[in-house]
């Protein structure tokens, strides 16, 4: 039998000033290090979507999701939920009507057989009149980064969405909006899947 013993040695690691800010400590956010800034960005730990239904605002959206992934030429769909003020605190947006409870959001992130990826953000409305916003991709983003220069320029501009060229990536995403309205779960659902193709 052969005896195989390890030795330890001493290494000095240099660590790039980029990966020493990139985490914050104490917090589940990582900081635009990695991108040339050092703006935290809080981690979208996407998920795959459980059997649970949401109520109020995000209940129609994630019928669409649930509905959408059953297509063929869908490979999978995931999705996230989070509160407006990891994005930028302190404005009245990161609130409901009372003033003091968080406005939450919904991303659902849709990746199609042929490698186009999509998400889809919808925010807590309540009183106000937010339009469903979807982002489309030919190519694989950084979608945490992109989605917190979204969610960050609605909050600035008081509950209106971006424009493209007002995120980095305007080359290869392109962006559309769906107001709400009354007509049934299918045909919304196809109202969204048909600007995928």
């Amino acid at each position: 039998f052969a005896e195989i013993n390890r030795v330890k040695i001493k290494r000095e690691r240099a660590t790039s000033e980029s990966t020493k800010c990139s985490m914050d400590v104490g917090t589940n956010q990582r900081t635009t290090g990695d991108f040339g800034g050092l703006e935290t960005v809080p981690q979208l730990e996407f998920a795959h979507m459980t059997q649970e239904k949401l109520d109020g605002d995000f209940a129609e959206i994630q019928a669409v999701l649930r509905l959408m992934g059953k297509r063929r030429k869908v490979e999978s769909i995931t999705q996230y939920i989070g509160v407006l003020n990891d994005h930028w605190p302190y404005r009245a947006i990161c609130t409901l009507d009372d003033g003091v409870t968080p406005r939450n959001y919904l991303i659902g992130k849709i990746k199609l057989q042929d490698g186009m990826e999509a998400i889809v953000i919808e925010i807590q409305r309540q009183t106000l009149a937010i339009s469903t916003l979807m982002c489309i991709s030919q190519h694989v983003l950084q979608w945490n980064k992109i989605c917190h220069k979204i969610l960050k320029r609605f909050i600035l501009n008081s509950g209106i969405w971006p424009q493209v060229d007002e995120i980095e990536e305007t080359t290869v995403l392109s962006s559309h909006r769906f107001k709400h309205t009354d007509v049934e779960i299918d045909k919304k659902e196809k109202r969204i899947f048909d600007n995928l193709g």
